[in-house]
C-alpha cells in the first residue's frame, strides 16, 4: 500500500470517533460472548457494496458501516474493510489469515457462491492441502486482490 494513502486511513481522530463509535457489544452472537484480547483484519475495498455482496454469499454480514469504515462478521470472525477506490488488484498485497475449525465446510461455500479454483484472476480460491508444517492451509483471494489464508485449527 502507498505511504499516501496509508496515512490517509490510519489513527488520527476521525478514527478515533469512529472507534468508539464501533466498540462491539462483548455479547454480539456474531463476535461470540466473553470476548478476548484479539486481533482484526483491516483490508482494502474499492466499493463497500461490493465487498458486502461478496462476503455476504460467504456468510458474512454487516456490524457496522459508515462511508469511512466497514465491519463483516461471520462465526467470530470479523473482517474490516476501508475505502481503497483506486486499489489495482493485481498489485495488492494486503492479506490476512482465517482459522477456521471447519476448513473444508468454508471451502465447500466458497465454491458453493462461484468462487473459481484457478490461479489467475481475481476472486480465486485454492484448495486445502496438509503443508510441510503439518498444517492444512487453504486461500481464498478477494475481488480486491486481498489474500486471506484459510487454515484449519489444530484443535478441531
Amino acid at each position: 500500500m502507498r505511504r499516501e494513502q496509508e496515512a490517509m486511513v490510519l489513527p488520527g481522530p476521525l478514527f478515533a470517533a469512529r472507534h468508539d463509535r464501533m466498540c462491539l457489544d462483548h455479547d454480539d452472537p456474531m463476535l461470540g460472548s466473553g470476548m478476548v484480547d484479539h486481533a482484526t483484519p483491516n483490508l482494502p475495498s474499492r466499493s463497500f457494496d461490493a465487498t458486502i455482496t461478496f462476503y455476504a454469499a460467504l456468510g458474512f454480514m454487516i456490524v457496522f458501516r459508515d462511508s469511512g469504515w466497514l465491519i463483516l462478521g461471520r462465526d467470530g470472525l470479523i473482517l474490516e474493510f476501508f475505502p481503497y477506490p483506486d486499489l489495482d488488484p493485481g498489485t495488492s498485497s494486503f492479506g490476512s489469515c482465517l482459522r477456521l475449525d471447519d476448513l473444508d465446510a468454508f471451502y465447500g461455500r466458497c465454491r458453493n457462491a462461484g468462487i473459481p479454483e484457478t490461479t489467475v484472476g481475481w476472486p480465486r480460491i485454492q484448495p486445502p492441502a496438509r503443508e510441510a508444517s503439518g498444517m492444512r492451509i487453504g486461500a481464498l483471494l478477494d475481488p480486491d486482490g486481498s489474500l486471506l489464508r484459510l487454515v484449519q485449527n489444530a484443535d478441531t
